[in-house]
């Protein structure tokens, strides 16, 4: 990301830092947390291929479990972390790959989404190793991404956006790119990350891993 937005990068592994007791029994139905999925479709709420989304995505799959709690936790934290200094944008990672930051971004992003009235967008900014289509079932549909938005200004967040049906807007990452470095550190980049800034009350980025590349 762009040195001079100033945001920070939020490492993945929530479990180990949050400070929730495990031997405590969370509240079920929480004031603002939908159903459990397989609920939902049960009763012809949600279409099918919603099911297709990964199941460590405990914020849409099963919000009232233990994990999904945690989320919840981080949530208040940003959001207390936030009250003298606009939390608007955080960036996600890890220090290598297979270390949970895309489970991390879509659930704390889905958790989010879930206040009322939030607008939040997920930003799948690994253009090496691109897993948030994935995570969330979107696989072909998912269209034209981040990539092209990058590499053809006529684009803007709209023309690549999604929106899912969990009140959260997604851009993928679009086709891969072999030269992300190059893509990422363009004025373009900063660009839409603008332009989502004013649109949006979070942006949450799924960043590629701190070690492996210099992307991040």
């Amino acid at each position: 990301m762009n040195r001079g937005f100033g945001n920070p990068v939020l490492t993945s592994r929530p479990s180990e830092d949050m400070p929730a007791h495990r031997d405590q029994v969370p509240a079920r139905h929480a004031a603002g947390a939908p159903e459990p999925l397989d609920s939902r479709h049960e009763r012809g709420r949600l279409p099918a291929a919603a099911l297709r989304i990964d199941e460590r995505l405990v914020s849409l799959r099963s919000p009232d479990s233990f994990e999904a709690d945690q989320y919840r936790v981080l949530r208040h934290f940003l959001r207390g972390a936030a009250e003298d200094d606009r939390l608007q944008l955080l960036a996600v990672s890890s220090p290598a790959a297979g270390e949970g930051k895309t489970t991390t971004a879509v659930n704390l992003a889905a958790t989010l989404a879930q206040s009322s009235g939030a607008r939040v967008l997920l930003v799948d900014t690994d253009l090496r190793r691109p897993c948030v289509s994935s995570s969330l079932g979107l696989g072909s549909s998912a269209g034209p991404g981040l990539t092209a938005a990058l590499l053809d200004e006529r684009l803007d967040l709209a023309a690549v956006g999604r929106v899912t049906p969990f009140n959260l807007s997604v851009v993928p990452a679009g086709s891969p790119l072999g030269n992300a470095y190059q893509i990422l550190e363009s004025p373009r980049m900063g660009q839409l990350l603008e332009e989502a800034r004013g649109s949006y009350d979070h942006v949450i980025l799924d960043t590629p891993p701190l070690l492996l590349v210099p992307d991040c």
